[in-house]
């Protein structure tokens, strides 16, 4: 363990040398002090796709309550080389998503050192967690982490679009019937629209909350709602579609100026689906997308619905240490691979019946 020296509250700073670079390692549990604010962001112009979960703006997220949100900079002198930005589940410390990765390395950098430093400060953080996760796009293999124990697992990821070709190729690249519901929504008065008074964003809420609650998945109180779109407004968009002036659906679009944009999180109302409002939502999302300048936007998933707007799959990559007795998160892996295996032998109609019984789709769902 390399000597720990004193840093402003809530930062912890480890120095390391190797032959070639000098580098430190600074662990945050706060918005960054101004130096090293400064050099994240010069790390950010310096990265070919800055993400809104590895920016200083992940301090000014609501959702990580009693999570103990970090990130991990690696420095060379007064300038950033990496950064990765986590979170504790548990007895897990994960850093990112099967479906949000949430790494960045200066191209310029060496990325064995970098990633030997990241993981450093990793292990100080973890203080002792059993499970490790750090992911990855596959356009940035970690593969250096392998040599410090960590295991590689390619995930199905995500449909991503191409925002430099432009609004009206991308449409022309969509599924057909992708492209039929969006004209379909257009015809019938589906109008897409940015949230702009409180009384939008509470309207969206109920609709956010309805949904949540036929989906049993876990809603966020509107207090911490309200707080992620004021405090982190620069970096997050609501586009909410009307039909009849009627406030039907919303979609939540996530991203870093000129850099990524990612589809967050849609909720509708079932009566108004006919309307094909989530179709127009994402749609008018590329658009904005494709205005602001952004090269590429994540669908946030690669189910059905999102692989026909016509963007390929990107694979996400996930580096994972499992210290549990016996490694019972890798046995239980191998074990639901096995299965899978067993049901892809099976005819396609059986195959179909046993996923949606289960409750997945081909691929997985959000």
């Amino acid at each position: 363990m390399l000597p720990v020296q004193t840093m402003p509250p809530s930062v912890e700073r480890q120095s390391s040398a190797d032959a070639a670079t000098a580098m430190s390692v600074a662990v945050l549990h706060d918005f960054p002090p101004p130096p090293l604010e400064s050099a994240w962001r010069k790390l950010l112009c310096a990265v070919p796709l800055p993400s809104h979960y590895t920016s200083p703006e992940y301090f000014l997220e609501p959702y990580f309550e009693g999570k103990r949100p970090f990130a991990i900079l690696v420095l060379r002198g007064n300038a950033a080389a990496g950064v990765l930005t986590g979170f504790h589940e548990g007895d897990e410390v994960a850093c990112g998503l099967p479906t949000r990765p949430q790494i960045q390395i200066d191209p310029a950098a060496d990325k064995a050192a970098v990633l030997a430093a990241l993981a450093l400060g990793l292990e100080r953080e973890a203080q002792g967690a059993k499970l490790l996760s750090i992911y990855s796009w596959e356009w940035l293999p970690l593969d250096p982490l392998l040599d410090l124990g960590y295991r590689r697992r390619e995930l199905v990821g995500n449909a991503v679009l191409d925002l430099s070709m432009g609004a009206d190729k991308l449409l022309r690249q969509c599924d057909n019937r992708r492209r039929n519901r969006i004209r379909y929504g257009i015809r019938h008065g589906v109008e897409v629209s940015p949230a702009e008074s409180r009384e939008d964003y509470e309207t969206f809420y109920q609709i956010y909350a309805q949904w949540c609650a036929a989906k049993r998945t876990h809603c966020y109180s509107f207090e911490t709602e309200d707080l992620a779109y004021r405090t982190t407004g620069r970096n997050r968009l609501l586009l909410l579609a009307r039909h009849e002036g009627k406030i039907i659906a919303g979609n939540v679009f996530r991203f870093f100026p000129n850099g990524l944009i990612e589809c967050s999180r849609n909720s509708s109302l079932p009566e108004y689906q006919s309307l094909r409002p989530n179709d127009m939502l994402v749609w008018r999302g590329v658009e904005w997308g494709c205005e602001q300048g952004f090269p590429l936007m994540s669908m946030g998933s690669s189910h059905r619905f999102l692989r026909e707007f016509g963007g390929p799959i990107v694979p996400i990559i996930r580096y994972r240490i499992d210290r549990t007795l016996l490694r019972r998160h890798d046995r239980r892996e191998q074990f639901v691979d096995a299965g899978r295996r067993c049901v892809a032998k099976l005819p396609p109609a059986w195959e179909n019946r046993i996923r949606r019984w289960i409750g997945k789709e081909i691929p997985s769902g959000w």
